[in-house]
Formats: structure tokens, sequence, C-alpha cells
């Protein structure tokens, strides 16, 4: 199977572009290809950056002048589906990726299961058949999507919270619960990998902040999204491997 590695890029700050080339420069050691979507207005710059890496198994693109989530991601997906490849890797810019939960999570990926992703900080996890909630299923911030699925509706709108756009985000239920609604027994799986190395340390205060607001609302969030799809919660196996 193909897989491709999947990165949004928001910034355009010299401090998150050297993050950024930190994780891509781990990354590229065992991927086979890395796209970088870079959000219109905050590109100035950061394309021509990117490129002069001279990194040869990364592609840099303009995604746009997107919303906060949906639009960039079912960009991505789009991408990297035409170019053939059979998963999504999605990698959050401050999450380290060693080649070990690269090959753990892509190993759990089969012809009946929907996405894989690592148990981090902010997961309830419990070995077993679990409701899928904001903190029960997985995060795009680390988590390998099977395009045979993904690529036929993308991340539904309601991620982008059209009601309300103060719940933006969690994504993921709402493409999980859908799969899982059109696709019988199409697994979804929550993986303990260990330790997960988060690169925040040397972001400023407010980010840390923001940060720490995003995962405590991730419940809320997928409440209202699914109150908004009016579909049956999806059933999220957490394994240890």
């Amino acid at each position: 199977m193909k897989t491709a590695i999947g990165i949004r890029f928001y910034s355009s700050s010299p401090e998150e572009l050297q993050r950024l080339k930190k994780t891509v420069g781990q990354i590229v050691e065992f991927a086979v290809f890395v796209l970088i979507a870079v959000k219109d207005d905050n590109r100035k710059g950061v394309l021509p950056e990117i490129n002069s890496w001279g990194l040869e198994k990364v592609v840099a693109v303009s995604a746009g002048n997107q919303e906060k989530f949906v639009p960039i991601l079912n960009f991505m997906v789009k991408y990297i589906y035409s170019k053939h490849f059979d998963n999504v890797f999605f990698v959050s810019a401050e999450i380290t990726l060693t080649e070990k939960i690269y090959q753990k999570l892509l190993g759990l990926i089969d012809d009946r299961t929907l996405v894989a992703g690592a148990a981090l900080a902010g997961h309830k996890f419990n070995v077993g058949e679990n409701k899928g909630t904001g903190e029960t299923v997985p995060w795009n911030t680390l988590a390998v999507w099977n395009l045979k699925y993904l690529a036929r509706t993308g991340f539904p709108l309601a991620g982008e919270a059209p009601y309300d756009e103060s719940f933006a985000g969690l994504e993921e239920i709402g493409a999980c619960a859908v799969l899982q609604k059109l696709y019988s027994n199409l697994k979804i799986k929550l993986v303990d990998v260990g330790s997960v190395d988060w690169n925040i340390g040397d972001l400023d205060s407010d980010r840390i902040a923001a940060h720490i607001r995003k995962l405590e609302s991730k419940q809320q969030r997928a409440q209202k999204q699914m109150e908004f799809l009016d579909l049956p919660a999806p059933s999220v196996e957490h394994l240890e491997v």
C-alpha cells in the first residue's frame, strides 16, 4: 500500500517554520511522500522557504484561503488520492512521528479499517469497543486513513460547524459516523502506541493556552456535531499492540 503524509500549516513565523522543518526532516527518513498544505492568507514567503529545504519527497502547495478545518483537509484528500495513494497519514506539525509509530499504525490498516490513530494526551483510552466521542475517536493530530473509503465522502461539512463556528473542529467523528453508517462493520481504531512527543515547549503562552482549550473542548464539539448530523455515534475499537 502506498501512503502519503499530510501536514496542514497555518503559520508563517520563523519559529514555527523551523519546527515544521524538524518534523518533516525526520519523516522523510522513512516516508515516500509528504504533502504540506499551506493556507493562502499565511503563505507569504512560506512556500519558497519550504521549497528551499531541498527535500525531494516533500511537496508544499497553497490550499487557498480555506476555512478552519474541513476544506483544507478535503483538499489534501483529493490531492493525495489523485496521485494514486492508498492512505493518507495526517500529522500535526507539532508531533514527532517516529518510524516505529508510523509502521505500527499503518500495520493496522486493512480492507475493513477506515482509520487507525494514536492515543494521545486528552484521549480516554479503554481497551475494547467504545462509543465514539470527542475523547475516544482518533484525531488527525496523528492518524492514518484508508482512502478507499475516505475519498468517497471526505470529511463532512459538519466538522466546520456551519450552525455555530465556535464548535468547528473534531472533523474526525463526523467522517467516522457517516462512513460506518454507509459501510457496516467498518473498523475505527485508537491505538496505544506508547509515548508521543509534542514539540510545543517553545510555543508562546497564548498558543499553549489555545492548545489546552482545544483539547478541553473536544467533547462538546463532538456532541454538537453528532446532533447536527443526526447519526448514531460510531463504534471505536481501542487496541494495545
